[in-house]
């Protein structure tokens, strides 16, 4: 479990994904952030203090657009085509590095993230927890282990195909010897949603959207 946790954490490391900014860029109208996930995940919540709190140190608004879909290259490719004049950033989860190796041919209108984007900071990381409907019965990660190798194909879902929460779930197969059936969401906070409602009845997010 300490090795799963860590390898989660790393997956994380890597927040915020950007065009990439001169030495001496300073903005001359409003910048448009693109979030990259629905509102209400953490990567959301901090788009929003960035939001809030950038306008004062470059003397311009900033604005905060959502555009989730295919695990985030939809916002990316948005950005790509964007004028690369540092107006238009972008702010993802590290979901972004994966997705292009799990995604279908053609997601996001063929945008290359490592060519087309360039990075400036990371901004932010979080723990990636793994949470149950109470009616599932379990409480601690040996309950779900028993669970599972009782009812194996257990759904499971996520932020996306690709993201850190997907890959925690795989590898929580792997080290426990269990099987359970991924099913990606459009960001953190519908997966809770449904997860609360009992739609289904395990999920793993990021901590700070959960």
């Amino acid at each position: 479990m300490r090795q799963l946790t860590a390898a989660a954490c790393m997956a994380l490391a890597v927040t915020a994904m950007a065009p990439a900014l001169g030495q001496e860029w300073a903005p001359t109208k409003p910048v448009n952030i693109v979030v990259t996930v629905p509102p209400g995940s953490s990567t959301d919540m901090l788009a929003r203090i960035l939001g809030e709190r950038l306008p004062e140190a470059l003397g311009q608004p900033v604005v905060v657009t959502n555009r989730p879909g295919a695990s985030g290259l939809i916002g990316a490719a948005s950005v790509a085509r964007a004028e690369p004049d540092g107006h238009t950033l972008l702010l993802a989860p590290s979901t972004l590095l994966g997705a292009p190796h799990v995604m279908p041919k053609g997601a996001g209108s063929g945008v290359d993230v490592l060519r087309d984007l360039a990075p400036v900071v990371r901004t932010a990381s979080s723990p990636v927890i793994i949470l149950a409907n109470p009616q599932l019965g379990v409480k601690t990660p040996q309950d779900l282990v028993a669970y599972l190798k009782k009812n194996p194909g257990l759904p499971y879902a996520s932020s996306g195909n690709g993201s850190p929460q997907h890959i925690a779930g795989q590898l929580f197969m792997r080290a426990t010897g269990t099987e359970m059936t991924h099913v990606p969401y459009k960001g953190v906070m519908p997966a809770v949603v449904d997860t609360l409602s009992g739609q289904i009845k395990l999920a793993i997010g990021a901590l700070g959207g959960v």
